[in-house]
């Protein structure tokens, strides 16, 4: 799947496109990379890849897995990032077929959460 460029939305056009049901997989995932690369505030962003990860079919979540680590990066932040890693964890479970690429997350937002410490 190639990403598009991300598109700088309001928090509101974000809210409100996210509010949609009638959107492809594909709108939702661009959705959340306008809100991780042009969110208001690192907790909105962080907010929105959780909430859309958590409630994402797991098609989505092979290529929300990988914003996951754009965004914490980006933000050099550990918001959240306990949480962003059990949810993987529990993807890791559902899904062994994808532990390789998950683990290599999951070591990842450890090293994030060394390098930038708690928040």
């Amino acid at each position: 799947m190639k990403y598009a460029q991300p598109v700088k939305r309001t928090t509101e056009e974000i809210l409100n496109s996210l509010k949609k049901t009638d959107m492809s997989p594909l709108d939702r995932i661009n959705i959340v990379i306008s809100a991780v690369f042009h969110g208001d505030t690192v907790e909105f962003s962080g907010d929105v890849l959780i909430k859309e990860f958590s409630e994402a079919a797991y098609k989505e979540k092979i290529y929300l897995r990988d914003i996951f680590e754009t965004y914490y990066q980006m933000c050099k932040t550990t918001y959240r990032i306990d949480e962003s890693i059990s949810l993987l964890e529990s993807y890791k479970k559902n899904h062994p077929e994808s532990a390789l690429e998950i683990d290599s997350t999951i070591e990842d937002l450890k090293e994030y959460k060394v390098i930038f410490g708690e928040s």
